[in-house]
């Protein structure tokens, strides 16, 4: 998938209410969200990636709740890919990661999710086709 922005969110509050209040918030305004990572530490660091046509519109959104709340920051970056692996097999097939991050070793990779059965990664689009290469060669596609 092209055109994809990533938001972070870091230096937010220890308040797991506020991920949900954010998450309220841009449901509400009908944005979608994809390969949320949250990671919480002394306070909360959040990324996700929205479609790049989006970005004015989730600003408008997080303003709104974020409005009151000091110290924190906000991230945009644009210009990305994701890029997935999928398949039923990894369910059962040990090494996928490991195959996966060493077939992407030479991409800087800005961002991943994971399920039991897909490996999804962000990059910046310049890097997509070498990308998708590399994942096609190393799983012999």
């Amino acid at each position: 998938m092209d055109n994809q922005t990533q938001v972070t969110l870091s230096n937010l509050p220890l308040n797991f209410n506020l991920v949900q209040q954010i998450f309220e918030k841009v449901a509400k305004e009908g944005l979608n969200v994809d390969m949320i990572s949250i990671i919480s530490n002394t306070g909360l660091n959040i990324s996700f990636t929205i479609v790049e046509e989006k970005k004015t519109h989730m600003e408008k959104a997080l303003a709104q709740i974020l409005k009151d709340m000091k110290g924190f920051n906000i991230h945009y970056n644009s210009g990305y890919s994701k890029i997935s692996i999928v398949g039923i097999g990894m369910k059962s097939s040990s090494g996928v990661a490991s195959k996966y991050f060493n077939a992407l070793e030479k991409i800087p990779v800005k961002l991943v999710t994971t399920s039991e059965i897909k490996i999804s990664c962000l990059v910046e689009g310049k890097y997509k086709d070498k990308a998708v290469k590399a994942l096609v060669d190393a799983f012999e596609l």
